[in-house]
């Protein structure tokens, strides 16, 4: 989600008025140039906020009692200012009879890229406010949750702005955030759910040690419309078999009834599972629908059921002869301080750079941590079985896991083969024959696609000829075809 900027959460209570709780993005930077109106003077912190803001939060600070306006009504927030679209959904706290609430108001508002106005992905962001406000506001009933939370969350920005007055070197606003993350579990909860919607579009995290009911930014329609090859696969990202229980046990069948009809079928739910325990990124779906004996149509259904929720991705079968190579354009994002992985072949800078969220979710989900020494296996373009000739056998499956994360992010792209005919004329000549070959009736299987636009693994499939045949094939037939490889 590359719109996504920030995320702020803010409060109304019936003494303080509107405060802003906790700003996070992905590079922690404050909004040290947030201006409103056109204003272009950076604004100063008002005396009365000195005590819990660092003097970088200026901007947002000020502009907190209009994300949570005291005359404003539940309903969704969204407007432009600056270089933000704000989308949020204000939330009132329910009156208690038996005690007055501390607060009146809830607003988590995420800030988009100026001007983008995408209605589905507009309301996508409406709904995860709501979701995450109405979580917030159940354990406020529940326990005071929020309560004690923000409570803690001003004790630290005071304990800290107190320290850092007298430091002859302050401290940076990264720090604050740092230790406010490290103090509240509302806190970190929220840089959680920021950082899966801004890296996989869907988050199913926990507040208060409770999971929210999973919020998704991903459109349904385009993940119907992915048209689904039995040579593709699924590279399943962490915990899944925990997402799937969870789902179970809280009733929440009822997710996506218009899209995914059978999902109420306790017998899809086991499917389901049984994918999650065999899916590998080296198990095609035709392999899968062979091996659990569910049927290839079912087996699309569930990947794209994982897709929407955030816990896979689709990406084509990974065989030990395939050969891939670093992408120039997408291998940079994974930069960080202390990698180095800089080639005079690739052209690529060995700057310091901030970590970025990529890097930071390679170092979470990885096994391998030595993220230079394997892409610089990856540097020349080799095949896969030859590259693993040359890794430790205990590293082995460290090293497979690592390398089907890259390939999913699109940091290791394969080298596709094609293949042209640049005799046409000979393929008819094998179709008019009355009994042709083994190897002739091959190529007339796959003579259609001989147009150097199809891939071999594409070919194999749809023409059901084995690779080894059409390796034959090539063998045979070396003055009328020829390979085209590209990245």
């Amino acid at each position: 989600m590359k719109i996504l900027r920030s995320i702020v959460v803010s409060v109304r209570s019936c003494i303080e008025g509107s405060r802003v709780l906790f700003c996070y993005n992905s590079e922690n930077e404050p909004f040290n140039k947030f201006t409103l109106a056109g204003n272009l003077e950076q604004p100063a912190l008002d005396p009365r906020n000195i005590k819990y803001y660092h003097e970088a939060e200026a901007s947002i600070v000020d502009f907190g009692s209009l994300l949570v306006p005291r005359r404003m009504k539940e309903g969704p927030f969204i407007f432009s200012v600056d270089r933000h679209t704000l989308v949020g959904y204000l939330k009132e706290f329910p009156e208690d009879d038996d005690e007055e609430n501390e607060f009146t108001l809830i607003n988590v508002v995420f800030f988009l890229q100026k001007d983008f106005y995408v209605p589905a992905v507009i309301d996508g962001f409406v709904t995860a406010s709501r979701t995450i406000s109405n979580s917030l506001i159940f354990e406020e009933t529940r326990n005071r949750y929020v309560s004690k939370e923000v409570r803690k969350i001003f004790n630290v920005r005071e304990k800290f702005c107190r320290e850092n007055s007298k430091r002859e070197t302050p401290l940076t606003y990264k720090d604050l955030i740092s230790e406010i993350i490290l103090k509240s579990n509302l806190a970190a909860s929220i840089q959680d759910i920021f950082i899966d919607l801004k890296t996989k579009g869907v988050a199913h995290s926990k507040i208060n040690s409770k999971y929210l009911l999973p919020i998704s930014l991903n459109n349904y329609e385009n993940i119907f419309s992915e048209q689904l090859q039995p040579y593709h696969a699924l590279f399943l990202f962490k915990n899944p078999e925990e997402w799937i229980n969870n789902l179970i046990e809280s009733d929440e069948l009822i997710l996506l009834t218009e899209q995914f009809t059978h999902i109420r079928s306790k017998e899809f739910i086991n499917q389901v599972k049984t994918i999650l325990q065999t899916a590998t990124p080296m198990n095609s779906f035709q392999y899968l629908s062979m091996i659990t004996n569910i049927s290839l149509e079912t087996v699309y259904h569930i990947a794209r059921y994982l897709v929407y929720w955030g816990k896979a991705k689709i990406i084509e079968a990974i065989q030990l002869d395939d050969i891939y190579v670093m992408s120039k354009i997408r291998s940079p994002l994974l930069n960080a301080k202390g990698v180095s992985y800089a080639s005079s072949k690739m052209n690529y800078q060995t700057v310091e750079i901030r970590p970025s969220v990529l890097f930071n979710k390679y170092e979470e989900e990885c096994p391998w941590k030595d993220i230079g020494k394997l892409l610089s296996y990856f540097e020349e373009k080799k095949s896969l079985d030859n590259i693993i000739e040359n890794i430790p056998e205990g590293e082995y499956d460290a090293f497979t896991d690592s390398v089907a994360w890259l390939i999913s992010f699109g940091i290791l792209n394969r080298i596709k083969t094609y293949i042209l005919c640049i005799v046409p004329s000979f393929i008819e000549e094998i179709k008019s024959k009355l009994q042709p070959t083994l190897i002739e009736q091959h190529l007339i299987k796959i003579s259609k696609y001989l147009t150097g636009r199809v891939d071999l693994k594409e070919m194999g499939i749809k023409a059901n000829v084995s690779r080894e045949d059409i390796e034959q094939i090539m063998t045979t037939y070396p003055n009328q075809l020829i390979y085209l490889s590209y990245e």
